[in-house]
């Protein structure tokens, strides 16, 4: 899934050829093991939770659905870069503000943390970060879930593309596989750096890979809570995404991602006006951690 996942073949026989030199050197022959020593699993492939005293919301005052909300969207999946299937989840964070039988609403992106588990345990192998420059450039670009007007919150095929505009129908337009900005007018240098579509950092092994992607989403009827302060429901969702170029060969093919439906799920949170997004992307372990089920 971000976007998450950057491997290729040439990765596959990286993997093989190093547990031969091992082998060799009777060193750990296991290829898996090999590529976890070229990027060793990490506390930080978990959750980022930061360092932070208690949580200040600013002043929530939500009706309905009319108020400020922080969002998180959770997007199981699976991924199998070397045959064994790998854990892989996705969660998107956003900034709302909505009216009370509004028929949008327009969600800001924070940020997006990827987690890969495999069966040693949690690594950074394939795992991607969101650079500063594409954080900022999707926060310029909300986007619109369309809702039926009648007080509740649901939505069916809301699509999100990154490196990519005016797609005369985004949901099943095929995506963009070449760096080719003269023949294909919605190619779009989204966050400006000079490479094609989107920039996103791979943390293992360490580069970037320039790509477009599409994530869909479908929102079941959310459960608003009494108090109204939590907005939540179940949500089906499927990433896909090319890679156009990268900084290393190793980074060009990306690993399919096959979505999971147990455990998806999205969570709005009411907050204050001036909840902003670097207190989600800090606090958003401990925000939602008692969100309803």
């Amino acid at each position: 899934m971000n976007d998450a996942l950057a491997f290729s073949p040439a990765r596959l026989l990286l993997a093989a050829m190093a547990a031969l030199a091992l082998t060799a050197c009777g060193w750990k022959s296991d290829g898996l093991a090999r590529l976890d020593e070229l990027g060793p699993p990490a506390a930080a492939a978990g959750p980022d939770t930061g360092s932070h005293g208690p949580i200040d919301l600013g002043s929530p005052q939500c009706r309905g659905l009319g108020g400020n909300w922080a969002l998180m969207l959770v997007e199981p999946g699976t991924i199998a870069p070397l045959g064994e299937p790998w854990k892989l989840t996705v969660t998107d964070l956003f900034l709302a503000r909505t009216e009370a039988g509004a028929r949008a609403v327009e969600l800001t992106f924070c940020d997006q943390v990827t987690r890969i588990v495999t069966s040693g345990g949690a690594t950074d192998l394939g795992r991607s970060k969101v650079p500063d420059a594409l954080r900022a450039a999707l926060a310029k670009a909300p986007v619109v879930v369309a809702l039926p007007g009648d007080g509740t919150f649901q939505a069916t095929d809301q699509v999100w593309l990154w490196g990519l505009r005016d797609l005369p129908n985004p949901v099943t337009d095929a995506l963009p596989t070449k760096d080719d900005f003269a023949s294909d007018p919605h190619l779009w240098d989204q966050d400006g750096d000079g490479n094609p579509g989107v920039t996103m950092n791979i943390l293992a092994p360490a580069g970037d890979r320039y790509m477009v992607r599409r994530a869909r989403w479908t929102f079941a009827p959310a459960h608003l809570t009494l108090d109204n302060a939590w907005l939540t429901g179940t949500l089906t969702a499927s990433i896909e995404e090319n890679a156009l170029g990268a900084s290393t060969q190793l980074l060009l093919t990306s690993a399919p991602i096959t979505p999971k439906a147990e455990g998806a799920v999205y969570q709005f949170r009411c907050v204050g006006s001036t909840y902003t997004c670097p207190s989600l992307a800090q606090d958003y372990v401990e925000l939602f951690k008692d969100a309803p089920r």
